[in-house]
This record gives C-alpha cells, sequence and structure tokens, in this order.
C-alpha cells in the first residue's frame, strides 16, 4: 500500500509558470494511495484525504465501507476534524439513516467490533440525508458547518 509514483518519459519534466513538487524529470509523485492486488493497481483513496488519529493515518473510505455494512445506515462519510483539546484531529462521521433507527452506543459498538481503536469514531452525526451540492458530490463544506448546528455525539 502507499502512493501510487510514475516514472516515464511521456512524464513532463515540470509545470510552467510555477513548478510542482509532485512532478520532477519525468517523475510524478501522485496523491492516490493504491495497493497491488492480483497484478492490478487498486485505488484506496487520496493521501491528502487521510485522517491523522494519535499519529496514525486513517483512511476515511476504510470507515465508510465497514459504516455502510450496518443495518440502517443509507449513506455515511468520514472525516477528520480538528480537536483542539486533544492536540491534533479526530475521526467524525456523518451518517445518513431514518430518524431514531440509530444511536451512537450501537454504532459506536459495531464499529469497535470491526476497526482499530484509532479508526473509531470518536464523533458523530446522525442526519436523514448527507448534504450534497448541485452535482450530487458530497458537500464537505456543509458536513464541517454541521458542528455549529447539529447535534453532535460522542465528543
Amino acid at each position: 500500500e502507499g502512493a501510487i509514483v510514475v516514472t516515464s518519459p511521456a512524464a513532463g519534466r515540470g509545470y510552467l509558470p510555477e513548478p510542482d513538487p509532485r512532478l520532477h524529470q519525468g517523475r510524478f509523485q501522485s496523491s492516490d494511495l493504491a495497493a497491488w492486488r492480483n497484478g492490478e493497481i487498486v485505488l484506496l483513496g487520496r493521501l491528502d484525504g487521510l485522517v491523522n488519529v494519535k499519529g496514525k493515518k486513517v483512511n476515511p473510505a476504510e470507515i465508510e465501507k465497514t459504516l455502510l455494512s450496518l443495518s440502517g445506515v443509507e449513506d455515511a462519510v468520514a472525516l477528520g476534524v480538528p480537536a483542539p483539546e486533544r492536540g491534533g484531529e479526530m475521526l467524525r462521521v456523518v451518517i445518513a439513516c431514518a430518524p431514531g433507527r440509530l444511536a451512537y452506543e450501537d454504532v459506536l459498538a459495531f464499529c469497535r467490533a470491526r476497526l482499530a481503536d484509532h479508526k473509531v469514531p470518536r464523533s458523530m452525526i446522525l442526519l436523514p440525508a448527507i448534504p450534497r451540492t448541485a452535482r450530487g458530490k458530497i458537500d464537505r463544506r456543509a458536513l464541517v458547518a454541521l458542528q455549529e448546528t447539529a447535534e453532535v455525539a460522542g465528543e
């Protein structure tokens, strides 16, 4: 598992007008996290999307996949949010489910049985739907803003 690096004569020598440190003399360092599986590259997410929890990197996609296997979860997003009192980030999940369908304790127990301790969300927001942009993408700004307006469990 690691970042995809492309080395090829077809890769550019750099970008103009400003250099990009990821592209240098025919070598491109991507922000894509991948692994070799059965002779193929499998994309696992993005390095810039990883959350640093207690000095360990957490891939939000792994948390989301686990949550989506819990009955009642219609959609889920995992993200890092500032935790100034702890110094650094903590893992928060926003879960779309029918009102009253899930409780923080149930989701926490489910995650503890399936994830390493540092990957268990410490903060959770339950909503009827995940906010999306006009193009249907997850609205991450709205998710961050939820901290101010939604009931947050677990902090």
